[in-house]
């Protein structure tokens, strides 16, 4: 900031624009505020002849140049004051500088006594309470009069400085110039200004030149960017235009195509609408005829009944009166809706379902009317028999009297013990020469001729049971080649596939729920064997899709059957009667079934032959243990003796179940009967016995059919045990191994129990009663 004396220094005279004030003239601020002369210019700044502004114990100063100080005041206001303490009076005089004017060369004189400022107290003439103050544009500062008659400077909107930082304040050496030098310099300085200012100009035309120059180069860059972008967009719309026109071309091509291909498949469409009507027309001549029938077979039913029914109504219950009126009346309920749709054959899906439960029902009347009518010629057969038993009571009390007599020794083992059918003259009179290996009848028992095995020859089977086996087993051989076919492509290993899931899922299915279960599980198998489609997966199957399905689902149904039984009746025992129910079931309908069934029992079981297996001349013992029906692990390890016999147990006990098992239909003859145990009791008591198995094999066919087999041959089955507990047992215990009894004895103690109650024995547990397919 500049100092005040340098700042009145600097102004120019008559620059300054005074406001009148009564108590102040100017000639008092001329005569005391004017600086004195100086003899000649500062040289020496530090001299103390310099003129400054100083105290004695405090100095200000401030370098400041003639152009700082010129150009920082601008619109000058000066300000006297004096303030009178005892009066308590202040007097001020005011002064300001044109507007925007610069101020140079200012001198300020107070003349107390014009200006009305006397203090007549003060004894030295000086007045500490005279202020004077500069406000301008550049800054403000105040001065106020000290004890020594010398003015104090503070700098413009500067704090007061300390003593340390206080120093003299130089005046500039031009300050003696005079006016026209003062001029002559101005001018020189306003040339130099213009001089600057033409450079400026110069400067200021250059760039404006460089600048226009540049933004005129970046106007063109501009416009050539512009204009390149745009033939670019152009050329992208060209391109854009070309694509959208090719993909246009493409689009049209596509919709005429597929124009083509939807007509074609309309057409495929109305030709597969037309073959579908076709196809219905054909099911519908198809279900006519069925219903039709189904109808002509109800009535050849219904007149059975009316047959049977009108023989023994005398003798029959109400309730069978009931049941074949209810037959009439489903009758005539399936002949109205045929008559009804005589003219146009078109039967519903609900009507064939109510004409098939119609003849259901009369089939069902039917058995029910048979067993009815069967179980009055038994009450009169037990009735003739009373009177007869009545006549033989004292033999009977004589022969239970005498002890049974020990067995003879067996002299040769392979000589044969009973016939294989049952024995002459047990009962009254009946044909005889039924030829060897001949199925007899169970009401009319027959001998045959034995042939006798030399002396000293040992039987492992019998000839005609082995004729038998050889020819099954090549039958079975032939059947597995036959059905390899389906197994040589990818199409036909996926029907062969789906036909395993339609037998494997209602085969698992079986058990003993109730009849209706039995019933769907039986017409599911029998509706596949039929040749109808059967879905399976959201899947229609059918035999019919080639040549070979209808033999591999019966070898399947064969061989299921069997796993069955030596995995699932092994552990349980009563779980054979459901499964045979239904097989008894399939045989009946499918009796060329039967050849392969027995083939699997032989193959997995051959004491179901019975063919106990003697070791070949260099044989392993290996060899021999899987051709008895052994099994080995992984690690060549036989198959333990108890788990053996368990497995053996339960095909045996499938076999023998087989044989005391009701079909669905019981006016059908049964296609594996209770004749077939005799059969088997006769051969294997023929051929030389095997430890544990033989004694294992017998005990279970005796614990399944033996209840059927008194009921069917009585006083011949009673024979039978007696030649059992007299000749076969001692062949039993010969062959027995050391700890191994326990089969023996269990036989023994079955035997003998049965001959005790005369033959009888009690019903397996589990077997299936004759109405339980009706439950």
């Amino acid at each position: 900031m500049a100092s005040i004396v340098c700042l009145l220094k600097a102004s120019p005279k008559g620059q300054l624009k005074y406001e009148s004030d009564p108590n102040i003239e100017k000639e008092y601020f001329d005569k005391y505020l004017s600086p004195p002369k100086l003899s000649r210019p500062h040289q020496e700044v530090s001299s103390e002849n310099s003129f400054c502004y100083h105290d004695e114990d405090e100095r200000y100063s401030e370098d400041t140049s003639e152009s700082d100080i010129s150009e920082s005041i601008r619109n000058l206001r000066v300000e006297v004051s004096c303030r009178n303490d005892k009066r308590k009076t202040q007097k001020k005089v005011q002064f300001t500088t044109r507007n925007n004017s610069l101020v140079h060369d200012m001198r300020i004189q107070v003349d107390k006594e014009k200006a009305g400022f006397p203090d007549p107290h003060n004894k030295n003439g000086h007045d500490r309470n005279l202020k004077i103050s500069f406000n301008g544009s550049g800054g403000e500062a105040n001065f106020k009069k000290n004890g020594c008659g010398m003015l104090i400077e503070k700098p413009l909107d500067r704090p007061s400085l300390s003593k340390e930082q206080t120093r003299k304040i130089v005046v500039s050496p031009e300050y003696n110039k005079s006016r026209r030098d003062i001029q002559f310099y101005e001018e020189e300085l306003n040339s130099k200004a213009k001089m600057k200012l033409e450079q400026k100009r110069d400067q200021f035309k250059k760039a404006e030149r460089r600048i226009n120059e540049r933004a005129e180069q970046r106007i063109n860059e501009f416009e050539n960017s512009r204009l390149e972008k745009a033939r670019n967009q152009q050329l992208m719309l060209e391109q854009e235009e070309r694509e959208r026109s090719a993909k246009l071309i493409e689009k049209q091509k596509k919709i005429i195509k597929d124009h083509i291909e939807y007509a074609k498949m309309v057409e495929q469409k109305k030709e597969r609408i037309q073959e579908e009507i076709k196809k219905k027309e054909e099911e519908k001549l198809m279900i006519w005829d069925k219903t039709k029938t189904i109808v002509s077979e109800c009535k050849t039913i219904l007149d059975r009944i009316k047959t049977l029914y009108t023989s023994y109504a005398a003798k029959l219950p109400e309730n069978v009166a009931k049941a074949v009126h209810n037959g009439q009346q489903r009758y005539h309920m399936s002949q109205q809706i045929v008559a009804v749709e005589d003219r146009v054959p078109d039967i519903s899906n609900k009507q064939l379902v109510t004409i098939t439960e119609n003849f259901r029902l009369l089939s069902n009347t039917l058995d029910f009317v048979q067993q009815a009518i069967q179980e009055v010629k038994e009450r009169e057969k037990r009735e003739a028999e009373a009177k007869a038993e009545e006549e033989a009571k004292k033999k009977a009390e004589e022969e239970a009297a005498r002890r049974v007599q020990p067995p003879p020794a067996v002299e040769h083992p392979g000589q044969p013990l009973v016939s294989s059918t049952p024995i002459p003259g047990a009962t009254g009179s009946g044909p005889q020469g039924v030829p060897p290996g001949a199925t007899a009848s169970p009401t009319a028992p027959t001998s045959v001729a034995q042939v006798r095995p030399e002396e000293g020859e040992v039987l492992c089977v019998d000839v005609v049971a082995f004729q038998e086996y050889t020819q099954l087993q090549q039958k079975l051989k032939d059947m597995e080649t036959a059905i390899q076919v389906l197994s040589s492509t990818s199409q036909l290993k996926k029907l062969k596939f789906d036909l395993q899931k339609a037998v494997n899922i209602p085969v698992n299915a079986i058990s003993a729920v109730s009849g209706a279960h039995l019933r769907d599980k039986l017409q599911r198998l029998l509706v596949l064997l039929s040749g109808q489609q059967v879905e399976i997966a959201n899947k229609r199957v059918s035999v019919n899709e080639h040549p070979a399905a209808l033999t591999f689902c019966k070898h399947l149904i064969a061989k299921m059957v069997v796993k069955k039984g030596e995995e699932q009746v092994s552990s349980i025992f009563e779980s054979a009667f459901p499964l045979a129910a239904v097989t008894v079931g399939i045989l009946a309908e499918h009796p060329d079934i039967k050849d392969l069934l027995l083939a699997h029992f032989q193959l997995m079981c051959p004491y179901t032959v019975p063919y106990h297996i003697p070791r070949q001349e260099g044989q392993s013992t290996k060899d021999v243990h899987i051709a008895r029906g052994y099994k080995y692990d992984s690690d060549g390890n036989v198959e333990k003796q108890d788990k053996f016999l368990k497995r053996m147990s339960g095909i045996m006990r499938l076999y023998a179940s087989l044989m005391v098992s009701y079909p669905p239909r019981r006016q059908s003859e049964h296609p594996f009967g209770i004749e077939n145990a005799w059969l088997w009791l006769s051969r294997v008591m023929n051929i030389q016995p095997l430890p544990d198995i033989t004694a294992t094999m017998v005990f279970d066919l005796l614990e399944v059919t033996g209840h059927a087999l008194y009921k069917e041959y009585r006083k011949q089955f009673l024979k039978m045990l007696h030649i059992l507990i007299r000749e076969f047992l001692p062949k039993l215990k010969s062959v027995a191994s050391s700890g191994g009894g326990g089969p023996v004895s269990r036989l023994e103690a079955l035997i003998m129990a049965s001959i005790q109650r005369q033959g009888q024995i009690p019903p397996p547990e589990g077997i299936l009663s004759p109405n339980f397919w009706f439950s």
